[in-house]
């Protein structure tokens, strides 16, 4: 026979399955006063055209969003990663910038 099914306790992560404990939510996704890709009114978000303040962590996450999608190298640089010349050498042409 195989294993017994795993059963958790799921009150601890209220937030994630429970409207009444959306403001712990925000917390666990870095605080501010709206989600990421929502305006605080919960209507989805314009997409980034530049650069946020550092300050706005939801504007900050948005931006790896739009900078990971474009490709991998514009995000890690934004983030402060260094990309070695050799990744950068491997990537010219068949990755995204």
């Amino acid at each position: 026979m195989g294993k017994p099914p795993v059963i958790g306790r799921w009150d601890g992560s209220r937030h994630l399955w429970d409207a009444r404990h959306a403001d712990r939510l925000l917390q666990r996704l870095g605080g501010g006063d709206r989600a990421p890709h929502f305006r605080r009114d919960g209507r989805p978000a314009d997409r980034p055209q530049a650069a946020p303040p550092k300050d706005d962590r939801a504007a900050c996450a948005e931006w790896e969003d739009h900078l990971r999608f474009r490709g991998p190298l514009g995000a890690w640089r934004a983030a402060g990663v260094e990309v070695a010349p050799e990744v950068d050498a491997a990537c010219a042409g068949s990755c995204n910038r």
